[in-house]
């Protein structure tokens, strides 16, 4: 699937950042079950995993329309146009299914 977000390692948020689009993440944002990482989708529509442990941020999916953890559990699931990625485990963000339509 092609990810309008850029396929790159995980990155550590400055201390202060100043443009954080925090309307934006309000619209679609979603802290895990166990209150350690959290999903949100920025302006473009790219979804993102932040682990809250390290500060450090990753992309996930592009032209995210949809997403949340499933309850009681570390799986979170997005949609993206006609696909629906899943993902496992939030510390290993790199392994996730994706099931087209």
């Amino acid at each position: 699937m092609d990810c309008a977000c850029p396929q790159s390692k995980p990155s550590t948020l400055p201390p202060q950042t100043p443009n954080v689009p925090w309307p934006s993440l309000l619209c679609l944002q979603a802290l895990s079950p166990a209150g350690s990482h959290l999903l949100f989708r920025d302006r473009r529509a790219c979804l993102h995993l932040l682990d809250l442990s390290t500060n450090a941020t990753r992309p996930l999916l592009g032209s995210c329309s949809y997403a949340q953890w499933v309850p009681g559990t570390s799986v979170a699931v997005a949609q993206s146009g006609g696909s629906l990625a899943v993902w496992y485990c939030p510390d290993d963000a790199d392994r996730w299914a994706l099931c087209d339509s």
